[in-house]
């Protein structure tokens, strides 16, 4: 019962992790949007364009390492200590390597802007790189309390420090703080919550070891990394306005989405590698897959219904352009979801090179879409379909393997999709014909209140009629019931 109420635990802090930075980095952008007015895209697409490097570096810095302190049984503090030199010597190669090309990046593009939040952006990454180890060391603990304190606090930091730099008229560099400056708060909280850093040791079997793991890890990560990003940095070549707004709307896609990743997925590896019986981890697999397939689609119905209000209300009426991109992106989030959670699975079985093989194959299907799309019809809301095709298309190819994996028949996954989807459609239908009434006479505070509850109100009572068990289990979660962990 220890266990499980340990698990309940890592559930709940991983959700306080991800929902309040999700809270504090929204509200934060809504204040600096109002106070930098129009240029407001502009300075948003500056550091979107660069944020591909970063994503980039991090992924060559962690080399997947991260991975393979999680899933080795018996790590030991040595194992942690080449992982951090190892990581550290990466993050100041790229710190280098980023001053060094910030002339190319900034002339490439057209903003000279670009060259010193290259220079900030070096400093920033060489601290981040240093916070990877603590971080992992806390996963592998299943100590998500402190990573979500951190985390949290970190966030506070910089989304106030940027409202005071936009408030002092500084730019786009209320912007970066906000983005960028994040790395160096993260690495220096990390260090004061835990008291813990690791010794300068480096040990080649412990490093070859976890780096026949997690290496096809860090390749199929280059690729999502890709697959996010490209879009917005090709934008970025003709037009920073068009970038930021397709980073925006990506941004407030991912945000919710990511709210279910952190919460559930993410800590869900961990959990699953310390269950060595196969039936029980089975049984999670499937239990898991209903939570999110369920959680998904009926987020993505729901932000389907409101995009228009929310956006207008976040970001204000020069953000009006995102709204199309956004409805997209909806559909390429639930793909993105369910294909993260077989990649769980995949690599709970001990199948990174699978998911690097499948992540090459999505670049290649974006890439010539994308090429199409610039060939054919070149639009923001045409490079948005790009990724819907992309990434649905291996979503469907990691579905067939986890079918094999769990020694499941499509038709059972089939079925159980289904019916799942009845819940969030039904939902979808009625508020979807409420919003058309009242869409224009309420304001869309009022408006994103009200089809938000009216869409959960019915959401509650059609997954009672529709699976009576998972509605009780989500109803004593949301009445915080102890007798589970008892």
């Amino acid at each position: 019962m220890e266990k499980t109420a340990n698990t309940n635990k890592v559930y709940k802090w991983s959700a306080i992790d991800k929902i309040g930075n999700t809270i504090i980095t929204f509200a934060g952008v809504m204040i600096l949007t109002r106070i930098l007015g129009e240029s407001a895209r502009a300075d948003f697409g500056l550091v979107a364009i660069v944020w591909i490097f970063t994503s980039l570096a991090s992924d060559f810095s962690s080399c997947g390492l991260s991975d393979g302190l999680i899933y080795k049984k018996d790590a030991t503090p040595e194992d942690f200590s080449t992982v951090f030199v190892f990581n550290a010597t990466m993050g100041a190669f790229f710190a280098l390597l980023f001053i060094s090309i910030s002339g190319f990046i900034a002339d490439f593009f057209g903003h000279i802007e670009l060259k010193y939040i290259m220079w900030v952006l070096a400093v920033c990454f060489f601290f981040q790189s240093l916070s990877y180890v603590q971080e992992t060391r806390m996963r592998k603990q299943l100590n998500l309390k402190c990573e979500a304190l951190v985390r949290l606090s970190a966030s506070l930091t910089v989304n106030v420090l940027g409202v005071i730099l936009a408030w002092k008229g500084y730019g786009y560099w209320a912007v970066v703080s906000t983005q960028i400056l994040l790395f160096f708060f993260i690495f220096l909280y990390y260090v004061i919550a835990s008291r813990w850093f690791p010794k300068i040791r480096f040990n080649k079997k412990s490093f070859k070891e976890m780096f026949s793991y997690g290496f096809p890890l860090m390749q199929a990560y280059l690729g999502n990394i890709i697959s996010q990003k490209i879009n917005t940095l090709v934008l970025g070549k003709f037009s920073a306005v068009s970038s930021g707004v397709y980073s925006q709307a990506q941004k407030l896609e991912d945000a919710p989405n990511a709210i279910i990743q952190q919460t559930f997925n993410a800590p869900f590896f961990a959990v699953l590698a310390k269950e060595t019986e196969p039936d029980k981890r089975h049984n999670m697999a499937i239990s898991m897959y209903r939570l999110l397939f369920l959680s998904y689609t009926s987020l993505g119905m729901l932000l389907m219904i409101i995009s228009k209000p929310a956006i207008l209300f976040l970001y204000g009426d020069y953000w009006k352009d995102a709204i199309p991109v956004f409805r997209v992106l909806i559909f390429f989030s639930i793909a993105q979801g369910l294909k993260f959670f077989f990649q769980t699975i995949f690599k709970s079985h001990g199948h990174p090179k699978k998911i690097r093989n499948l992540s090459f194959l999505e670049i290649g299907l974006q890439l010539a879409a994308l090429v199409l799309v610039i060939w054919l019809c070149p639009g923001i809301v045409e490079f948005a379909y790009t990724q819907v095709f992309a990434t649905m298309t291996v979503m469907l190819i990691y579905a067939n393997y986890f079918v094999k994996f769990e020694k499941l028949h499509w038709r059972e996954l089939f079925q159980v999709s289904a019916k799942l989807l009845v819940i969030p459609g039904i939902s979808f239908a009625i508020v979807g014909l409420g919003y058309i009434a009242w869409n224009e006479h309420i304001p869309e505070l009022l408006n994103c209140i009200l089809s938000a509850a009216g869409f959960l109100s019915i959401w509650l009572g059609t997954l009672r009629l529709v699976d009576r068990a998972l509605f009780n289990q989500i109803i004593d979660k949301l009445r915080h019931r102890k007798n589970a962990a008892e």
